[in-house]
């Protein structure tokens, strides 16, 4: 409950988000895996992120190696809290 409040109030008065992702080996894993395409097609996992200008995280959200950067944004930002209107939104290449 005190994660969601500090989300919340981080939210209000953070000047810039950040959205990137990244691969997690899953060896054994069973639930949201995927081939990696940069490992050589091995089980992977990609981590979503959402982070505010201090790097607190706003929003994670798990997804199997093989979707895309375009396809994860809209899941991620719909479970991030709703950010003053203006905030810009920095993202790499692959969300393009």
């Amino acid at each position: 409950a005190l994660l969601r409040l500090e989300r919340r109030q981080t939210a209000r008065r953070c000047t810039f988000h950040c959205i990137d992702s990244t691969f997690v080996k899953s060896i054994y894993g069973r639930d949201c895996v995927g081939r990696n395409p940069t490992d050589r097609g091995r089980k992977a996992t990609k981590v979503s992120a959402l982070v505010d200008q201090d790097g607190i995280p706003l929003s994670l959200r798990f997804f199997p190696a093989n979707v895309s950067d375009q396809t994860t944004v809209r899941d991620t930002l719909q479970h991030a809290p709703r950010p003053r209107r203006g905030t810009p939104l920095y993202a790499d290449k692959g969300y393009d």
